[in-house]
This record gives C-alpha cells, structure tokens and sequence, in this order.
C-alpha cells in the first residue's frame, strides 16, 4: 500500500490521472485508494478531474457488470433525441424460477463511467459541501447501481424481477428514463414477448407512468423531489416524461445532472 500511495502522491496531476485511468478497465481499485484520491487531491487545477477519474475507474467494472440490458447494440435515431448516441439494444434474460429464456429490446443512452462520475462527483459539490467528498460520492453511486446500473432507457421493454420478486421476470414499458404504461403493450407480462410485441413497444404512445411517484433514471428521482429542487419544473402526468428527458439531453452535455442533485438534494442526511 505505502509504494502505491508513495507513487500517486508523488506524481503530477497529469500522470496521476493517467494512472487512475489505466486502472480503469482492468484491476478493480481498492475503497481506500478511491478515499485518498477523493480526498487527497493533487493541486487546484486538477483535482475535480482527479476525483473524477478516481471514482470511474472504482466503479467501472461494477457499472459494466450491472449493465445487463447492453446485449448486442447499434447506433439508431429516436425522434426526439436527436443527434445523440441511442443504442438500440436486443438483450436476453432468464428467469431464475423457471429457466425461461426472455428477450428484450430496448432504445437506451448510457453514460460512460466518467460521464457519470462527473455528474456524481459535481453533485456532492454543489449540493452537500459539508460533507466528506468520498462518503457522498460513493453513497450516491451506489443509489445509481441500485435503482439503474447506470442506465437510461429510452424507450423499449426492460425485464425485470420486481413485483413481485420471484424468479420471474416481467416486462416493464419504458419512455424517456421512467416506467410507462405504453398503449397496446402488455404491462408486466410475465410471458416472453414476441418480436413484434417488442419493436411495438419502441414507438407506442405512453398512456402514463407506470407509478404516482414517476421514479426517473438514471437515479430514481420522483416527480415531487424533482419539483422541490426546480419549483418551475412540469411534473404532472406525462409531462413529466418530456421534463425527464430535457434535463436529462441537457446533462448530456454538461458537467451537471439536474436528476442526480435533484435526488441528494431530497436525500440529505
């Protein structure tokens, strides 16, 4: 341990980022070398992109393990995404309780882990300053894990074993980061769907969501913790959907995800 902090404290920013980097994809980086780096630093000028850098390479294998729904993608345009890189995804699951093998299709637009660690690490900047760096960044990290696994579906069907959690996946319609009730789609249908049924899902007009409380993607924020960080905000009924998928495209190309300080904020210890 002391050689490899001796190596990291010594460096300039530049090659500790490099370093952090080349970690990223390969050996899974130990909680107490994320902890030092977050709270270390290694200089004013760098050590935002440091943090940064730390936190995707401690979570890069996690968030690629828990990506599931990233089968075999390709490039496609969605109306109303427009020039953004959606993945259209076809992807297989397997029910535990019976061996059923399922497939679905979904349209998604996931962040890279350092894309995400950027939102995350500015978050806690900005929203929980008081606390340590490392003990928010991580907590919130783990909230995206648990809720997404790090992804945004767009539109689609996504399987998942939830209600009830039994071995059995249902089908749950997706529509711009939130469960949907889609017209002319089965909502939780616990038997295979067919292609058709799949490709009818990708276009079908959302009827509502699928709960009061509209949990968004990539976080699980709800409607009323995304109201009370942005009072302006349109969060009923399906506009929701359309407020979703503004701040969403707006992160995209931002250091800031309105949905992820929306959520801390209403998170705070």
């Amino acid at each position: 341990m002391g050689r490899v902090l001796g190596r990291l404290l010594n460096r300039s920013a530049q090659s500790t980022r490099a370093l952090v980097e080349s970690m990223m994809w390969t050996d899974r980086m130990p909680h107490y070398l994320l902890t030092v780096l977050l709270v270390v630093g290694y200089g004013s000028a760098q050590a935002a992109d440091d943090d940064v850098a730390a936190l995707a390479a401690h979570y890069a294998k996690r968030l690629q393990a828990a990506r599931y729904l990233e089968g075999v993608c390709e490039p496609v345009s969605l109306p109303g995404w427009p020039d953004l890189p959606t993945q259209r995804c076809r992807y297989p699951v397997t029910d535990k309780k019976t061996g059923v093998a399922k497939i679905g299709l979904v349209v998604m637009l996931n962040p890279s882990p350092l894309k995400l660690s950027t939102w995350v690490v500015n978050a806690c900047q900005f929203v929980d300053p008081t606390h340590p760096l490392a003990t928010c960044a991580h907590w919130v990290m783990w909230q995206v894990l648990r809720q997404s696994g790090g992804q945004f579906p767009i539109a689609g069907i996504v399987y998942e074993d939830l209600l009830p959690a039994d071995g059995i996946n249902e089908a749950y319609g997706f529509r711009d980061g939130v469960t949907t009730v889609l017209t002319g789609v089965k909502h939780r249908a616990t038997e295979p769907l067919s292609s058709e049924e799949l490709e009818a899902a990708i276009t079908a007009q959302p009827l509502r969501t699928a709960s009061q409380a509209g949990f968004a993607r990539i976080i699980g924020v709800t409607r009323a913790e995304f109201l009370q960080a942005n009072p302006t905000a349109q969060v009923n009924g399906l506009e929701w959907l359309t407020t979703v998928r503004q701040a969403y495209q707006t992160a995209w190309t931002s250091d800031r995800n309105a949905l992820i300080e929306a959520w801390l904020a209403a998170h705070l210890p």
